[in-house]
C-alpha cells in the first residue's frame, strides 16, 4: 500500500535574499528537523506548512543536483508608486523527486508548472505564490520531495507587454511578514 505523504510538513526555508534575488526552499519532511529555526507553525487550513528561518544557503543540507528545472519570467508592477512601468522578473523553479522515472519526473514537474501558472488561479503576489506552491506540494504532488524557488528582478523598468494568452502581471504590495493564518 502506498504510504499517504499528505501528511507530511511542507517547510519552507529562506536561504538567499539580497539585492534583487530571493531564493527559497520547500522540502517535504515527516517533522521539523530544527525547531529552534521555526519561525512560524500553520493552522487550520495551512496545517502541516512550517516557516523557518533565513538558513544561509551554504549552510543548508544538500540533496544534490535538481533533478528537473523550470524558468519564466513575469512582470511586476508596485501598486504603491502608481507607476505604469513594470520590473520584469525571472523565477527559476529546482524540483527533486523521490521514486519516480525520469519520465514520469518531467510529467509531474509539467502538470505542476501547468496547474500554478494557470490564470485563472495565478497568484497576485509573492506570498500567494509561495503558498500555492506549497499548497501544491501538500495536497496534490506528494512525488515531489522538494522544490527550490529563485526569484530574481532583471535590470530596467519596461514597459507593459500586450495582454494575451498567457500573460500574467502581478502586483507588489508592502508586506511586513510572511503569516499563514
Amino acid at each position: 500500500m502506498a504510504e499517504d505523504r499528505t501528511a507530511d510538513k511542507i517547510v519552507l526555508t529562506p536561504t538567499k535574499k539580497g539585492g534583487r534575488s530571493t531564493t527559497l526552499v520547500m522540502e517535504r519532511m515527516k517533522k521539523q528537523a530544527d525547531e529552534s529555526q521555526v519561525i512560524h507553525v500553520a493552522g487550520g487550513n495551512h496545517k502541516g506548512i512550517i516557516i523557518n528561518r533565513n538558513i544561509p544557503k551554504d549552510s543548508a543540507k544538500s540533496c544534490g543536483p535538481a533533478d528537473l528545472q523550470l524558468q519564466f519570467k513575469v512582470f511586476l508592477q508596485d501598486v504603491t508608486k502608481h507607476e505604469r512601468l513594470l520590473t520584469q522578473e525571472q523565477r527559476i523553479l529546482r524540483f527533486w523527486y523521490e521514486d519516480l522515472s525520469q519520465a514520469e519526473q518531467m510529467i509531474s514537474a509539467h502538470e505542476f508548472f501547468k496547474e500554478l501558472v494557470r490564470p485563472s488561479e495565478f497568484p497576485k503576489d509573492y506570498v500567494g505564490f509561495i503558498k500555492r506552491i506549497m499548497k501544491m506540494m501538500q495536497q496534490r504532488y506528494t512525488s515531489v520531495q522538494k522544490i527550490e524557488c529563485e526569484m530574481t528582478q532583471l535590470e530596467g523598468l519596461v514597459e507593459p507587454p500586450l495582454r494575451g494568452p498567457g500573460a500574467y502581471l502581478l502586483t507588489i504590495e508592502p508586506q511586513e511578514d510572511i503569516v499563514f493564518a
